[in-house]
């Protein structure tokens, strides 16, 4: 029987396509492997990291996680954070828009910043945001960065 597999670590991904058997003898090699050319680049990638696949494969022009970028814009409530997880999301990972669970999980990778009570005041932080022209909100549940607040941004952040 056919099957296909395609495996990312970082920077690395991997391809396959063709016989089953191979998965069931070889999968487990192929895996250490390509943990080896993973950290043979230099890249650490943790699996419960959601911001490493952007940092590592450096999409955007500014590195760093939620965190960091939360520390330099020294964050003290929730829009602020969701501000951080914009940033984040669009100079990081060169998103031109995201969606409204995206910023949340975003918000998460914060963990020194992030509160449970983020989550429900969300949808009111948002619309605070939207109303101070901080986000767009571009679709319903899908929000950008105005080009006022990504310049204040640049500059904030060190672009």
């Amino acid at each position: 029987m056919q099957c296909k597999v395609r495996i990312q670590m970082g920077p690395v991904q991997v391809e396959y396509e063709g016989p089953e058997t191979f998965l069931k003898k070889d999968l487990a090699e192929l895996l250490v492997k390509v943990a080896n050319l993973t950290a043979e680049m230099g890249v650490l990638v943790s699996p419960d990291d959601p911001d490493a696949d952007d940092n590592a494969l450096g999409k955007g022009p500014i590195k760093g996680t939620t965190g960091t970028i939360a520390g330099k814009l020294n964050c003290k409530k929730g829009p602020e954070l969701v501000i951080a997880a914009a940033a984040h999301l669009t100079f990081v990972a060169g998103k031109k828009s995201f969606s409204r669970s995206d910023l949340l999980n975003k918000m998460k990778t914060a963990t020194h910043y992030y509160k449970q009570t983020h989550s429900g005041n969300l949808s009111k932080m948002l619309g605070t945001l939207v109303g101070s022209q901080k986000l767009l909100e571009t679709s319903k549940d899908e929000y950008a960065l105005s080009d006022e607040e990504k310049n204040s941004l640049e500059k904030a952040l060190g672009k």
